[in-house]
């Protein structure tokens, strides 16, 4: 990084007072003003396993919620998995550590994710009608739910075709991820052609919610069936984006949107075309892509044997060392303690910053997996920053995040 785009960056950087929800924001309404005209915020994280980036997520959702009028929360989790989570924050329904627990995924089972949650309840049950906040999922895994519901749906119809769907769904209701290779989705999609062409008698027997749902529930294990090949990251990533359309069109026109998955789904230009990259092809700037940098410390994952491809027990790891041609060593000599910093005007307003930015430069992304022998192009990912990323949020120092009794994994 040269001296001119260095000092370039000096200028524009916010300082973070805290990483921790405090109910005050001064310190964020240079990120706010980022936003005007934006409608869906995807907010990165550097892990699956950052303490700090989950505790300041909660933080700048509390803000976009009480201040710039965002509404629906959207995590890289299963639809129907996080419909317990939200029957909880809406409506007190159920046991908080239950309903995260039910969502199945480590990652979000922890204290700093319940300690949101207990936000949102507290929000909803105190803001003014209309104004509550919803929890959903964008995921197609598990897909076991969205089988459990469409049988469910289904059973009691009398339908002459209902042994033979039974099947269909029992079977892939068992299907483990990753996909075997030869799983098919001839079934599927022949299911998801009897649900069509049934509609009018399948609407007389429920109602149009109850075949919504069912239609729904099918298009999740298409998805899920359809992420068996090599392309499994795009596969999904490109699903996940299809999901959030969905979400998008079942809103209010001037309904807004915040995304939580890990940097390599919200940026908009990684190795594989990911969520990112789509919602900026259909909403243009009204995608913004905020992404998440670590500076070392801790981090939580699970030890993988990558050559059996295997994941193992649910540890502390150290954070790899940030040195050399990394966007994070860049970015670790403007300044000390935590910091963001808008790329998207700045990339046009600074001719250093928009050649910084504009290099191909390893980022890193520590995942769910991670072992420490791992060498450095497993857990790197060449990217062009302006082209990926609206904003930068930058931590210093992080530690793990913190599983919760359920969310531990031996």
């Amino acid at each position: 990084m040269d001296d001119k785009a260095r000092e370039a960056l000096k200028n524009i950087i916010q300082p973070l007072r805290t990483v921790v929800d405090n109910g005050e924001f001064q310190d964020l309404e240079s990120f706010g003003n980022m936003l005007d005209g934006v409608k869906i915020v995807g907010l990165g994280e550097g892990s699956h396993g950052t303490r700090e980036h989950f505790q300041l997520k909660h933080r700048l959702i509390r803000y976009l919620v009480e201040k710039k009028g965002f509404r629906t929360f959207a995590i890289e989790a299963g639809t129907d998995a996080c419909l317990n989570i939200n029957d909880y924050v809406l409506y007190g329904k159920g046991d908080k550590h239950k309903a995260l627990a039910s969502q199945t995924y480590w990652v979000w089972d922890t204290e700093e994710v319940l300690a949101m949650i207990d936000w949102m309840r507290e929000h909803n049950l105190n803001c003014e009608r209309g104004q509550e906040c919803s929890f959903v999922g964008f995921d197609m895994k598990p897909a076991k739910d969205a089988c459990l519901k469409l049988i469910d749906y289904l059973s009691p119809l009398g339908l002459a075709d209902y042994p033979k769907i039974e099947s269909i769904l029992k079977n892939y209701a068992n299907v483990a991820w990753p996909i075997p290779e030869g799983t098919e989705s001839d079934d599927i999609i022949w299911l998801m052609g009897y649900l069509y062409l049934k509609e009018i008698e399948l609407v007389e027997k429920t109602c149009r919610q109850a075949y919504d749902n069912a239609l729904f529930a099918g298009r999740i294990i298409y998805q899920y069936v359809e992420c068996r090949n090599d392309d499994v990251n795009g596969k999904r990533d490109l699903h996940m984006a299809e999901n959030i359309s969905l979400l998008v069109n079942s809103l209010h026109p001037d309904e807004k949107i915040i995304l939580w998955a890990h940097n390599g789904h919200i940026a908009c230009g990684y190795e594989w075309k990911n969520i990112g990259q789509w919602l900026r092809e259909r909403y243009g700037s009204r995608y913004f892509a905020l992404g998440f940098m670590i500076g070392g410390g801790k981090f939580q994952s699970r030890f993988i044997d990558r050559e059996a491809r295997k994941a193992g027990s649910l540890m502390e790891f150290d954070v790899p060392v940030i040195d050399g041609n990394l966007w994070e060593a860049d970015v670790a000599t403007v300044s000390g303690g935590d910091f963001y910093f808008n790329l998207r005007d700045s990339i046009n307003s600074n001719e250093h910053i928009r050649k910084w930015a504009a290099q191909n430069k390893p980022f890193v992304m520590l995942d769910e997996g991670y072992n420490p022998n791992d060498k450095r192009e497993d857990f790197e990912v060449d990217c062009s920053l302006s082209e990926s990323y609206d904003a930068i949020i930058y931590t210093e120092k992080t530690t793990r995040s913190r599983p919760t009794p359920t969310g531990r994994r031996d």
